[in-house]
């Protein structure tokens, strides 16, 4: 399959995000992430929290655990056995991502990209998915992916778009998978590749994404009874393989169409074979 290639060392940015001022009902303000402090970040907290998850995560967190600050910002967003405070956690969550963790940068951008709880920015919210990115954080290259893909918070640039896209649906972000396999399937922004678009589509379908498992077959079907009898390569192999456990697994649930479908396709197994 061809594959555009992304290093998955870029360095990492220092982006102006988030902190500080109104409590809970206002618009939080912003400051660059630069100027956090763990201390100052920390000594926000009014009540230290002593027993269960809350504590724990606290103590870590002042240790320098940047996940850890990241599930303390959570818990202080949702309230849970601790006293809800909005400010806190987006500042938590800043911090996390400043000391690099990207599930705290991806975490951030996804409140940014929503407006839930700070006002709502795209730009920032690409950069945020950008940095996850760039911290191995498959969410992040998928987010950031779609951004580019949509333009939004961004210039739009679909060809700059599919590595990232590639990247997220091969580490497990499957929202990725189909917006690969139309950049291959329409060939206007990159060559046209019929084979890596079934296979970025069979990704989908493996993790159940709505509307992927019959666009998968639909495109497997027709380059198994065009380009694949007469090449019999390995990619026809896989497609093959592909779709018959998928046909397989649908006929033993009484699926009539699956099962007749099962039959054609193994009578061009058979021609590929040959």
């Amino acid at each position: 399959m061809k594959r555009t290639a992304l290093s998955l060392f870029l360095a990492c940015l220092s982006i102006p995000v988030l902190l500080s001022t109104p409590a809970f009902g206002g618009d939080i303000e912003l400051r660059p992430i630069d100027k956090l402090s763990l201390d100052s970040i920390l000594s926000q907290i009014s009540t230290i929290p002593t027993e269960g998850e809350a504590s724990y995560l606290y103590k870590e967190c002042k240790n320098g655990d940047a996940l850890s600050c990241s599930a303390l910002g959570l818990l202080y967003q949702n309230g849970d056995s601790v006293t809800k405070d909005k400010q806190l956690s987006i500042n938590l969550l800043g911090l996390s991502c400043a000391k690099g963790y990207g599930g705290g940068c991806a975490d951030l951008a996804y409140r940014y990209k929503t407006g839930f709880i700070v006002n709502r920015d795209r730009t920032r919210a690409a950069k945020l998915y950008k940095r996850a990115c760039d911290l191995r954080n498959g969410l992040g290259c998928g987010e950031f992916g779609a951004a580019l893909f949509h333009g939004k918070g961004i210039e739009k640039s679909i060809k700059e778009a599919l590595p990232y896209l590639e990247l997220a649906c091969h580490n497990g972000h499957s929202e990725s998978c189909p917006l690969a396999a139309k950049i291959y399937e329409r060939g206007t922004e990159v060559e046209k590749d019929e084979f890596s678009a079934a296979h970025f589509y069979q990704a989908g379908c493996y993790a159940v994404i709505a509307g992927d498992c019959d666009e998968a077959k639909e495109l497997t079907f027709r380059l198994l009874a065009g380009t694949c009898p007469t090449t019999g390569t390995y990619r026809c192999w896989d497609m093959a393989y592909w779709l018959k456990n998928h046909l397989e697994e649908a006929c033993s649930f009484d699926q009539t169409a699956s099962c007749q479908q099962l039959d054609n396709l193994d009578k061009k197994i058979i021609k590929i074979l040959n």
